[in-house]
């Protein structure tokens, strides 16, 4: 993060840990000014248990909350169950905003994601990583088109994350400056934040520190738009980190 002049990041409960959220609390705890945390959703709850372990989590520090909709109960309603209805409105309540990794297309998931967002237009909702609108190896554009359409409900925010994930040019990634285009053009750059998907960015990939400058440099972006999407957005939606107030 020094390397890359990367002052504050949001780190997402990794999946690996499930849901027990130790590791990213004390990385909180050890570097308060440098990292804030988004903890992981427990669908497999009662309405009234996962509220109340939002809630504890919440008041440990964690100011958003993650939905992985590979987590509910398969044969349900996916996130639009009473659960992940009373999850999100909870947050909205809460003040944390929930990201939704959408890891198998953005097609499969729109209808819950939409019935969410009806259900508790005050809470803000973040789709990381362009909606995954690459799958196979093929772009999707009925789900990027999908993607877009999301516009219209205003707490709706995209994560300009992983680019290596939706891009199928290498490094610097120039098929997407159409993409950020019509993102700016939909959401405003206010509406959009950049994320790194380390460590996975520089396993094999560009790294860290060039993922940043792609946004930074090579998607011709103007200052303003650069400003909120590499730091302004994320901090409207999470609060200022200290090392950069």
């Amino acid at each position: 993060m020094d390397d890359a002049g990367i002052g504050g990041a949001l780190i997402v409960q990794p999946i690996n840990y499930k849901f027990d959220h130790s590791y990213v609390l004390d990385a909180m705890s050890k570097w308060p000014g440098k990292f804030k945390g988004m903890c992981l959703a427990n669908p497999n709850l009662s309405p009234h248990d996962a509220c109340a372990e939002l809630e504890r989590l919440h008041d440990q520090g964690f100011c958003g909350v993650r939905f992985n909709p590979y987590l509910w109960p398969e044969g349900g309603e996916g996130m639009k169950d009473d659960t992940g209805v009373a999850l999100f409105r909870k947050a909205g309540e809460l003040g944390l905003p929930v990201g939704v990794m959408c890891f198998k297309g953005f097609g499969r998931h729109v209808e819950e994601i939409e019935a969410l967002l009806l259900s508790s237009p005050q809470t803000k909702l973040v789709v990381d990583h362009f909606g995954f609108f690459l799958q196979d190896g093929e772009i999707d554009e009925t789900a990027w088109k999908q993607v877009l359409a999301l516009s219209k409900y205003p707490s709706v925010f995209i994560k300009t994350s992983a680019l290596f994930r939706v891009a199928k040019d290498p490094y610097p990634y120039e098929s997407l400056k159409p993409r950020f285009a019509a993102l700016i053009e939909h959401f405003g750059s206010n509406r959009l934040l950049w994320g790194s998907d380390f460590p996975f960015v520089s396993d094999g990939q560009c790294g860290y520190g060039p993922a940043k400058d792609v946004v930074c440099d090579a998607m011709g972006l103007k200052e303003e738009d650069v400003h909120n999407i590499t730091g302004g957005t994320a901090q409207a939606l999470f609060g200022s980190w200290a090392d950069d107030a």
